[in-house]
């Protein structure tokens, strides 16, 4: 089974390279949330609009199409419950050139493991591009600084 890139992977990296963030901050329309206060499906759901916001800012402007990040929801073999999963446009198309085989080339069939040691230098390309969008559009950064926020009351309503 091929293991999906999860969208923290990115925010993760990025984030831990920025400044601390606020530990609140305000909506579209001035309401003022308090991370601290905030219940874990509140948590849950405030990082996927965080996330999606990131995403479509860095998709405007990054250099490349082929780094255009997507979301969508799956479910896992031998699951009924629905993940999200966010991946570059790039890792798709090397997991649906993967996926597509003929009887004939079967055996030639490698999983996950192969698929992301192939996109390797173009994870290293993304982060760069990530860094280079965060600092030069301030949007993102801060959105990115938020996301940090949320991910550690996340983690810390986790007990982790």
């Amino acid at each position: 089974m091929i293991k999906p890139v999860r969208p923290t992977l990115f925010t993760a990296a990025i984030a831990a390279v920025l400044t601390a963030a606020h530990a609140a901050y305000a909506q579209e329309d001035g309401e003022v949330i308090q991370i601290a206060d905030l219940t874990r499906a509140e948590v849950t759901g405030y990082i996927r609009e965080a996330e999606d916001q990131m995403y479509a800012i860095y998709n405007e402007h990054n250099i490349d199409d082929s780094f255009d990040i997507a979301c969508r929801k799956e479910k896992p073999t031998g699951s009924n419950i629905s993940v999200r999963i966010c991946e570059p446009r790039f890792y798709t198309e090397v997991n649906l050139g993967k996926n597509r085989t003929d009887g004939e080339n079967l055996q030639d069939f490698q999983g996950g493991f192969a698929a992301r040691s192939l996109v390797a230098p173009e994870y290293e390309k993304l982060e760069a591009d990530m860094k280079r969008v965060a600092d030069e559009v301030p949007a993102m950064r801060e959105i990115m600084q938020i996301l940090g926020q949320l991910k550690a009351r996340q983690k810390q309503l986790a007990g982790n």
